[in-house]
């Protein structure tokens, strides 16, 4: 058999994947699968896009972005290619299934142990719908989806407004003993106050977002004492920490002196604060670039694989990308010079006694929320040339990530 059919919607990934997998089979002489899908207008419910998502690596790629631009992510050798109608009426049923979360999230709670037999659960609900947990907590938290469902009361935590961007950003943190102490608030973020400073204004930089003037905390005791007075919250974030931690591919190995998990994601806030800037007291550098944290004796290179000249100016689109696992191309800024003292410093950085530290990410944003950078650990420089910008390859103590490398090599 080298040719499937599809005459019929299902709702069920394991029975779409059952279908393509009786064409799957292997037989002498069979080179190709052709699908050939039929299925006719769909329910509003319907969500097409779970099924293309089901055909894609285990990273998170933004569907709109795979079907308009020729599927590049899907495993080698194989390809999808829609026909223009049928790529329209594809995109309207994927951008109307996100533009009416209002409605549909909400009606999906009601029926969700009548639809699939399981427990409401954060972890059963993403597992079942397959809705992006950034696109989900962009303006509601799960206590907040649940009281529009009618299944909880509406929180009335003091603190909701502010806080509520925390559940949001906690499905982006990706480093396992990170999320042990998001999940173990607030007693983890007081007993880190004296153990690890470093820890406790960067877990601080997660939650409040601000300095603890612009949020009317006097201290940081304050800042993780005030979590108390918001239980939807804490459990938000204990449920959304828990979840995190069961789709995580990071290890949570600490191969240097920092609260920093390798391969672990972060926030420039949250990397500025483990490096021992005190964000309680205000917040530092925010454009991405280079760092130079001189206590450290490190410089911190933030690094955006995926640019865009939306996003980027003509002096930012900087050629950044992965040679292969151990070896990271990169662009210092564009007025730097090797003569510069950033120059030299980068350059020389062994004999000055600098360690260059690595952080990438593959785009900007994660659906409406900014991505954070993912931590690569030191680097060592082992050539350079150029001027405005220093062209310099850096070898990776520790190898990145093969998704990260497959991602980038198709395009991020």
């Amino acid at each position: 058999m080298n040719t499937v059919l599809l005459l019929r919607p299902t709702d069920s990934l394991t029975v779409f994947l059952q279908q393509l997998g009786r064409g799957l089979r292997h037989s002498f002489g069979k080179d190709y699968l052709q699908v050939l899908d039929f299925v006719a207008q769909m329910h509003r419910r319907y969500r097409v896009d779970r099924k293309f998502a089901a055909l894609l690596p285990g990273t998170r790629y933004n569907i709109e972005r795979e079907i308009e631009h020729g599927f590049p992510h899907v495993p080698p050798g194989c390809a999808i290619h829609l026909e223009k109608q049928a790529m329209a009426a594809v995109l309207k049923n994927i951008r109307a299934a996100y533009s009416n979360l209002q409605n549909y999230i909400p009606e999906t709670l009601r029926t969700f142990r009548q639809d699939t037999g399981k427990d409401l659960t954060l972890a059963n609900y993403l597992a079942a719908y397959a809705i992006e947990p950034e696109r989900m907590f962009k303006d509601r938290t799960w206590t907040q989806w649940k009281a529009a469902a009618g299944l909880a009361p509406a929180p009335t935590d003091p603190d909701l407004a502010v806080l509520s961007a925390a559940v949001a950003r906690t499905c982006q943190v990706t480093a396992p003993g990170y999320l042990a102490v998001i999940n173990d608030l607030p007693r983890s973020g007081l007993s880190l106050i004296g153990e690890d400073a470093a820890a406790s204004n960067m877990l601080y930089s997660m939650l409040w977002a601000k300095p603890g003037t612009e949020r009317g905390i006097g201290t940081i005791q304050e800042a993780f004492g005030r979590l108390s007075a918001n239980p939807s919250i804490l459990a938000d974030l204990r449920e959304v920490a828990d979840y995190q931690r069961s789709v995580t591919t990071c290890a949570g190995h600490k191969p240097y002196p920092l609260p920093l998990e390798l391969h672990g994601q972060y926030t420039n806030s949250e990397i500025q604060a483990a490096f021992g800037r005190n964000t309680f007291l205000g917040f530092p550098q925010t454009a991405p670039g280079v760092l130079l944290f001189k206590e450290k004796n490190a410089y911190v290179l933030l690094i955006t694989l995926n640019k865009s000249d939306k996003d980027f100016s003509a002096t930012t689109l900087y050629k950044d990308y992965p040679v292969n696992q151990s070896l990271m191309h990169w662009e210092s800024q564009g007025s730097t010079t090797q003569a510069s003292s950033k120059g030299q410093d980068l350059i020389k950085h062994s004999a000055r006694g600098y360690s260059i530290y690595l952080f990438t990410r593959l785009n900007k944003k994660n659906g409406p929320l900014t991505a954070p950078y993912q931590f690569l650990g030191r680097g060592k420089q082992v050539s350079y040339s150029g001027e405005r910008p220093i062209s310099m390859v850096w070898q990776l103590e520790h190898p990145m990530p093969a998704e990260l490398l497959e991602a980038n090599r198709v395009g991020g």
